[in-house]
């Protein structure tokens, strides 16, 4: 059971459709919670707050099912997460280039859906933490990456640099021929992916202790 699967059982445990929990959210259609519910798409953190408020459930029983509803949702619902290695950026590129067998930092789990060769890592700096709103990545969040999942325009990506031996976190984005890595702290500024550069995974799950 994956948190889609959660969502749709706190859901209908509290007997409300779609349609109702998207309004109660305050979105335009229940299209969001239909591609969340099925596993096309993860919750954003925010997104994920905001379900568990409305459905008078915790987040992290929504996020990894550890703890009970707040409601009285069963208590049998297992854990199924999927367990990945936090990675040091300085091993990053090791890690792509040999695949899993390397030592890391210890273990984390993750609800998205992700290939084998997912890892994670703690964000270090405030490089991607917007002064926007979500989504925005403060130091020691904990991010899912999956290197088998393609990268699309507006992603953020973990990005291995010709001249550097350590990844760095950004937002990607294509405009025509060229490749962009943007930072969402406007204090620092958004650079052409040089010639070279890796594309080792894009984030599917942000982490962030409350």
């Amino acid at each position: 059971m994956n948190t889609g699967d959660r969502i749709r059982l706190a859901r209908k445990n509290k007997g409300w459709s779609q349609e109702r929990l998207a309004e109660e959210c305050g979105w335009e259609s229940q299209g969001r919670i239909s591609q969340y519910e099925r596993g096309i798409r993860s919750p954003s953190y925010s997104d994920l707050i905001r379900i568990a408020e409305r459905l008078g459930v915790k987040s992290s029983y929504l996020l990894t099912g550890e703890y009970q509803t707040a409601t009285g949702a069963p208590s049998s619902i297992q854990n199924h997460a999927t367990a990945v290695p936090v990675l040091d950026w300085d091993d990053v590129r090791q890690w792509i280039d040999e695949g899993a067998g390397r030592s890391s930092l210890g273990i984390t789990h993750t609800t998205a859906l992700v290939g084998n060769r997912a890892f994670a890592l703690e964000v270090a700096n405030d490089v991607m933490e917007s002064h926007a709103g979500w989504p925005s990545y403060p130091p020691e969040a904990v991010i899912i990456v999956d290197p088998d999942r393609k990268a699309d325009n507006g992603d953020r990506v973990i990005a291995l640099l010709p001249d550097s031996n350590t990844a760095t976190f950004k937002e990607i984005v294509f405009d025509g021929p060229a490749t962009y890595l943007k930072p969402l702290n406007p204090a620092y500024p958004t650079a052409t992916a040089p010639t070279g550069t890796v594309i080792a995974g894009v984030v599917v799950q942000t982490i962030i202790n409350e």
